[in-house]
Parts: structure tokens; C-alpha cells; sequence
């Protein structure tokens, strides 16, 4: 059977203000759109400076965490005026799907929210070829987003989740720089660490998994499971963050080429109806969603050996001691989830793509059992 692997994505590891330099004097004849949030400027003045002191770059920091339909319809119509041709996006995954999305549907035709929301689900987004080249620089270290093909749009009012995806939004070029990481606080450390963790196991264990990518997903556990709990007890430990990095890096390479599977389908209702953190929700299921798994798992020895060696005797346990250590609820009652509404998660958590994706079925018996036992 034959296997294939593909990221385009040129990945550039380094302090991010000395490859920037040197990127935007290739880059002196494009029109750049620079997307990050004022935060980010004010901790990072030398980035925020370098791009301030160009004039064919125009800096938008309007970002909003879990963009949606409403969020990119008015981006997109705010930007129209400005003629730009290439896109950096600096930012946790949120940012970098704004970029993707702007990449996609800048150069699509609509004249109300309905129009774009009708581009998106039907992906008419792939009918040009017109996409925005990105360059996409992590601010933490969980979404992958950086070398992935996908990003993600919210829409609140009809309770959908949608992804906008094509070869045409690899991102040209990554930059990850662990010092741009380094006044994440404990609990956004933890959350978008243990969000690359359900990158690298649902990858290792998806039916669309293949040898190489098992090869990324592997070493990002071996990272990570060593590395998370030690970097909550030393935030400024720039070693810890260094391999952090690395660990989301290749959870993304790993996923890039296998998409997720049963936690992150799951974890889509629990966002978009009870506001439950990306990172929370995922990986609040990923060790009862493996002890369902384990028996289909290909090579789930090399996965067993990996948990055996970071002292890791149960997936569930670890998780939530990463959740203790960092003071985070991870119980569904402590976002307002009632037993009674547990019918219409179940009936929200079968995302084609991603459950699909999963070696073995699960059913709506045994997702209401872990479930209740979240409660």
C-alpha cells in the first residue's frame, strides 16, 4: 500500500527579529498585511518598530480570539481598499486562521455575511487560484497552525464550526522563535500544550495515519510529556520553551498530513456552545477517547513505550494533572454544562473529517458515558 507524506511550509528556527530583517528586504517590492494584536506590539516593540518604520506594510491588530463569520466579514471589508500581496500573521492559531482566511477570500465576490458564509461551506474559495502567500510566526506553542493547510472560522449564530482548506494556505514560511512564547502565563502554556499533545496522538492513531507522520507525532509526545510539566513550574525557562516549540512543531507536521480525530470533533459543541477553551476541550477526553482506541491503533506499542518512558501509566491522569498544576477547571459543570444538555452535545459531536477519522467508531452510548463522566 502506498503511503505519501506533504508540507511545503519552509520552516525557519531562530530569533525572529534577525530572519524578519532579513525577510523584508526580500520582501521591499510586495504590499505586506502584518496581522497581530496590540499586546503583541507593546511586549514585542522591536518587531512592532521594524514593521511601523516600513511603508509597504500595513499593520491591522483588530484580532479576535476564535474568529467567525461576522469577525472576517468585517476584516475583509475593512481591508478592501488596501492592496496587499503577501500576509504575516504573528499570533497564536487564532491570528494564523485569520490570515487563512483573508488569504482565501480576499479575492472571492460577496455582498453580505450570508454570501461568505455560502463561499465557505461550499468552498467556493477553491475556485480561483488567487490565494494570499502567508508567512505565519507562533506566538504559542499548540495550534500548529504554522505548517498546516486548514484554518478554522466560527459561526456563533447557527452553532457551526468550519474549516477553510487548500493546499493554497501552507504558509510559505514558519518562523518559530520559543522567545516569542515566553510571557505566555501558566494556564495558556498549559491549554496550548496539551492542544499539541492532541495534535500528536490523535495523528499518530487516525485512520488517515502514515509512517512519517507517526515519525513527527512520536517525537512531539516524547517532548511534550517530558517538557509540560516541568515548564509550569519554570514559565521563563527558555530551554523548556525552546522544546515546546519543537514539541507543537512536529504535532503539526504530524497532523498536517492525518487531520484530527474523535477528541477534536468532540471538543467543537463544547467550544462553540459553552465557551470551553480550544486546549481544554480537546484533550478533556483524548485518555478516555484512547482506551477506546488502543486495541485498533497501529503500532500502538511505539505509543505505549513512549507514555512508559515519561512515566506516563495513564493518558487521563496526566492531563489532568497538567490541568491541577495550572488551576484549570476540567470538569463540563464548571462551564455551566448540565446533565440534561449532554443529548445535544452528543448530537453536535459527529464532525465528518474528524470522527470519520477515528480507527474505531464511537458511539453515541459510549460518548454519553464519557460525557457524564466529565460532568
Amino acid at each position: 500500500m502506498m503511503q505519501s507524506y506533504y508540507n511545503p511550509t519552509k520552516i525557519l528556527l531562530g530569533n525572529s527579529i534577525v530572519i524578519l530583517k532579513r525577510l523584508l528586504v526580500e520582501f521591499s517590492n510586495k504590499n505586506i498585511l502584518a496581522l497581530y494584536s496590540n499586546g503583541f506590539g507593546e511586549r514585542n516593540k522591536d518587531i512592532d518598530k521594524l514593521f511601523k518604520n516600513r511603508g509597504n506594510i500595513f499593520i491591522y491588530n483588530k484580532v479576535q480570539y476564535n474568529p467567525d463569520i461576522e469577525y472576517i466579514y468585517q476584516t475583509i471589508k475593512e481591508l478592501e481598499n488596501f492592496n496587499f500581496d503577501y500576509i504575516i500573521a504573528i499570533g497564536g492559531g487564532s491570528v494564523i486562521d485569520t490570515a487563512k482566511a483573508i488569504s482565501a477570500i480576499r479575492n472571492t465576490s460577496f455582498d453580505n455575511k450570508d454570501d461568505l458564509r455560502d463561499i465557505i461551506v461550499e468552498e467556493r474559495y477553491n475556485h480561483h487560484n488567487n490565494f494570499i502567500p502567508i508567512m505565519a510566526i507562533p506566538t504559542t506553542s499548540g495550534t500548529g497552525s504554522e505548517v498546516t493547510s486548514w484554518g478554522t472560522v466560527w459561526d456563533f449564530k447557527n452553532n457551526k464550526k468550519y474549516s477553510i482548506a487548500s493546499f493554497s494556505l501552507y504558509p510559505q514560511k514558519a518562523i518559530i522563535d520559543p522567545e516569542l512564547t515566553i510571557s505566555l502565563s501558566r494556564e495558556l502554556t498549559a491549554i496550548t500544550g496539551l492542544d499539541a499533545l492532541s495534535h500528536a496522538i490523535e495523528s499518530f492513531w487516525a485512520k488517515k495515519t502514515n509512517v512519517i507522520s507517526r515519525i513527527y507525532a512520536i517525537k512531539s509526545i516524547e517532548i511534550i510529556t517530558e517538557a509540560l510539566p516541568n515548564i509550569l513550574y519554570d514559565l521563563s525557562n527558555l530551554e523548556l520553551r525552546g522544546q515546546m516549540a519543537l514539541g507543537s512543531l512536529y504535532a503539526g507536521l504530524a497532523f498536517s498530513n492525518t487531520k484530527t480525530t474523535a477528541c477534536h470533533s468532540i471538543s467543537y459543541p463544547l467550544t462553540m456552545m459553552y465557551g470551553i477553551p480550544h486546549g481544554i476541550a480537546v484533550s478533556m477526553t483524548l485518555g478516555k477517547i484512547f482506551d477506546i482506541n488502543k486495541k485498533h491503533i497501529v503500532n500502538v506499542d511505539e505509543l505505549v513505550e513512549v507514555f512508559k518512558k515519561r512515566n506516563v501509566r495513564s493518558l487521563d491522569n496526566f492531563i489532568k494533572k497538567i490541568f491541577e498544576i495550572s488551576n484549570i477547571k476540567h470538569n463540563l459543570k464548571d462551564y455551566g454544562v448540565k446533565k440534561d444538555q449532554i443529548a445535544e452535545i452528543i448530537s453536535s459531536s459527529f464532525t465528518k473529517g474528524r470522527m470519520d477519522n477515528n480507527p474505531v467508531d464511537i458511539t453515541k452510548d459510549q460518548l454519553e458515558d464519557i460525557l457524564i463522566d466529565l460532568l
